[in-house]
């Protein structure tokens, strides 16, 4: 009886250690983004960031100036700027104060290119 006990908690034991091992495993994987690598692009006057369909994940800036402003627009080229293709918009009234903000996971998607227009604001994108 003491052996078929011992096997019994033996064969318990080994069954929570797995356990414990596949939900760690899937908490891992569920808290890890699989993207692809980013690039980083920084421009201080207005112009063309991509010239190609892109997805955006983040942007910062920083004012340079007071009362400075940028829009980015979803077109290839600075000449196709238009207020039915601004995609963003964004500002700030004291000088060297900063602006962040994050577009997720599946971040916003450009699909003809992004084109900054910006008004003494110096602006760095993530995007793929």
């Amino acid at each position: 009886m003491r052996k078929f006990i011992a096997l019994v908690l033996i064969l318990a034991l080994c069954g929570l250690v797995g356990v414990t091992l596949a939900t760690k495993a899937t908490a891992e994987e569920s808290n890890t983004r699989v993207r692809p690598v980013h690039l980083l692009n920084t421009l201080t006057t207005s112009g063309t960031f991509v010239a190609h369909g892109a997805r955006l994940y983040s942007l910062s800036g920083y004012a340079g100036s007071a009362n400075s402003y940028f829009g980015l627009y979803d077109c290839d080229e600075l000449g196709d700027t238009a207020t039915t293709n601004i995609r963003f918009e964004g500002g700030e009234a004291t000088q060297y104060d900063g602006i962040t903000h994050n577009f997720g996971i599946n971040g916003a998607q450009f699909a003809n290119g992004i084109t900054l227009v910006t008004v003494g604001m110096y602006v760095t994108i993530e995007y793929e």
